[in-house]
């Protein structure tokens, strides 16, 4: 905001900062109602339905029965980790059968 105060126009301001100048007039609403710019969350998208806790637990699964399927697998995580996740959605994260016998080989 010193720049802006220095003669500075919003779009130079901007240009410099690589935002859009949208950006610099809510910085500057947030300056005066909360005294501070907060910086952007790094939060993104949807949380994560598998946390490593999840993956780590699921790699022991995978490890101690090699023999089990995708669908039992959906199972295990519903009764254990109250995770309720289609067979499609774990594909789509790249766990399918062939992953899992392939990890269990290993």
């Amino acid at each position: 905001m010193e720049l802006l105060n220095d003669g500075w126009t919003e779009i130079k301001v901007a240009e410099v900062f690589g935002v859009l100048v949208r950006s610099l007039r809510r910085w500057e609403d947030n300056i005066t109602v909360k005294g501070e710019v907060n910086p952007c969350s790094v939060l993104r998208g949807h949380p994560r339905i598998l946390d490593a806790e999840v993956m780590e637990d699921f790699r022991v699964l995978i490890e101690e029965s090699p023999t089990l399927y995708l669908d039992e697998t959906v199972d295990y995580l519903a009764v254990v980790h109250e995770i309720h996740i289609s067979t499609t959605a774990l594909d789509n994260k790249g766990i399918s059968w062939s992953t899992i016998s392939t990890s269990a080989k290993s």
